[in-house]
């Protein structure tokens, strides 16, 4: 699955260059300036929609990083073609501390991370999947969490996967579903904390697992978390939202013959776990 990246190096994001990988998505050659802010915007094969509309320049993910400071992560856009195909697009965006701006309001230099997704309705229950074999090492989206952990000043581990492990999965859904499980746990652990992501066998599965060092979740919270419009909130609590990311999560893991799962306790941290079918190499 290619991983498009973009990397704006002024304030406005008037100036963004990608990678191959996002120049295809976008329909542009690979010197495009990529900037819907741009000066050569109107010029630009493309439309940047979201629910029928088009997308102002300035709410789209890298600006927003760029003018708030802020993490933008895992928002659906679809990039419409002059062609009228589309490609829906996965977004994250974050400022990154390695280059300053002369501006002291706003220093950093922006990085946005864009993921294909297939077109599909909203909720888990519209969601197709077709299922494929990879190493559970190669599941892990690392590269997608990098800017937000920057930010925060957050420590990350991997434990390295057995190679010997393979799960039968939709590489797509088990991307999406960890970008959303290491998602939350960059958004509710403090600066300084930790993310550890691991992976180990047991009882025929590979349990993928997302833990930091946040607060915690009450056990009697455990199952809500996992109910549509029910997001955790500060400190791990279950706050009333409109959150569906949870919700989708164990819908689509549950969809490709696994599971998500959570144990935590209060005051020492969550350990969120994507279960998938375990496969020998022969099968």
């Amino acid at each position: 699955m290619p991983l498009g990246i973009g990397i704006a190096s002024d304030p406005e994001c008037r100036e963004i260059r990608v990678n191959p990988a996002f120049a295809r998505q976008l329909g542009l050659a690979g010197e495009t300036n990529a900037s819907k802010s741009g000066p050569g915007a109107g010029t630009l094969p493309f439309r940047v929609m979201r629910s029928g509309e088009e997308v102002p320049p300035d709410q789209l993910p890298m600006q927003r990083a760029a003018r708030t400071g802020a993490t933008v992560t895992a928002e659906e856009f679809d990039i419409v073609h002059r062609d009228g195909s589309v490609t829906r697009l996965l977004e994250y965006a974050a400022p990154t501390p390695r280059r300053r701006w002369t501006d002291p309001g706003r220093r950093r230099c922006v990085r946005g991370h864009h993921r294909p997704r297939s077109a599909r309705r909203s909720g888990a229950g519209g969601t197709g999947c077709r299922r494929g074999r990879q190493p559970g090492e190669d599941a892990v989206p690392e590269a997608l969490i990098g800017p937000q952990l920057a930010a925060k000043g957050l420590r990350y581990r991997y434990v390295e996967a057995d190679s010997a492990m393979i799960v039968r999965a939709d590489p797509e859904r088990v991307s999406q579903v960890l970008a959303n499980l290491l998602g939350n746990a960059v958004k509710f652990t403090d600066r300084g904390g930790t993310v550890t992501l691991s992976c180990e066998p047991a009882r025929g599965m590979v349990g993928i697992r997302v833990t930091d060092t946040g607060r915690g979740i009450a056990s009697d919270k455990h199952e809500e978390i996992f109910a549509p419009f029910v997001q955790v909130g500060r400190g791990h609590s279950a706050d009333e939202g409109t959150g569906l990311g949870l919700a989708i999560s164990r819908g689509l893991a549950k969809r490709i013959g696994g599971d998500v799962t959570v144990e935590s306790v209060p005051g020492t941290g969550s350990t969120f776990t994507l279960w998938l079918p375990l496969v020998r190499r022969s099968d």
